[in-house]
């Protein structure tokens, strides 16, 4: 199988327009079993933060994301996936691959009751005060473990979202996840994947996951590339911050983080 190593000149141009790419295949059989099984793992220890949620019938659903798997399995690192997904994020952040700061978090909806991902963008969740001055460069590479299909909570993306500013809102009234308030669904396109297909996405794309409903889980995983942020035009107050601290200080007392 020929997998994906590098990005065209139509593509990079593509990412630019849309702020996300579909890559199809990125990873062999082989490597799959190896994540699924380190994925299984993580699960089983219950490391996860849990993002809870309640459907119009009643039901309780919830996701589960663990943050940072490569401290506990470090051999992540050492993985196909990885080295090909630093370079595409290379190419795309003009960053040589040296220089890239790499984290990465699994993400479990599980048959019938895992919940959606609400619309967001993934720098609206990032704490550093510096980001308020300097613009955040990153790429998100997010790899399909399972068949992620418009039933159990495929990608959906809103191509050109990363050029513009968006007004968050909390979730609820407990949880530190934002939200874009007013998403432009309108033109959103959904994107259902094979297992072992991958896409990837700016920071600042706003998209979405669906719920889980049906009978089987979708086990998804996100690796995060950095590159040095550049200052801004114009300062972004990021207004919701200050609250997020305090939401998450409080969560963290009661250890629900």
């Amino acid at each position: 199988m020929t997998l994906r190593d590098g990005l065209t000149n139509a593509e990079m141009a593509r990412f630019s327009e849309d702020g996300f790419l579909l890559l199809g295949r990125f990873v062999d059989d082989e490597q799959l079993a190896v994540l699924r099984g380190i994925y299984d793992q993580m699960l089983a220890r219950d490391l996860g933060d849990r993002l809870l949620g309640t459907t119009s019938d009643g039901t309780a659903v919830s996701l589960v994301q663990v943050p940072k798997p490569e401290k506990l399995f470090p051999e992540l690192w050492q993985t196909s996936y990885f080295s090909r997904s630093r370079r595409l994020a290379s190419q795309l952040l003009e960053t040589p691959e040296e220089e890239l700061e790499g984290v990465s978090h699994l993400i479990h909806k599980q048959a019938m009751t895992g919940r959606d991902t609400p619309w967001h963008q993934d720098d609206a969740c990032w704490l550093a005060p510096e980001f308020q001055t300097y613009e955040p460069r990153a790429v998100t590479i997010w790899i399909a473990l399972d068949d992620a299909t418009t039933t159990s909570g495929c990608m959906s993306f809103i191509p050109g979202s990363h050029t513009r500013t968006a007004r968050h809102v909390f979730i609820d009234d407990e949880s530190a996840f934002v939200m874009v308030a007013d998403p432009a669904t309108e033109s959103a396109l959904q994107c259902p994947m094979r297992a072992g297909e991958a896409s990837i996405h700016h920071c600042r794309t706003v998209h979405y996951a669906g719920a889980n409903t049906s009978d089987r889980q979708r086990r998804a995983w996100a690796l995060e590339f950095y590159a040095s942020p550049v200052p801004r035009s114009e300062p972004d107050p990021r207004t919701w911050l200050p609250e997020m601290r305090e939401r998450m200080a409080r969560r963290a007392d009661l250890r629900l983080i």
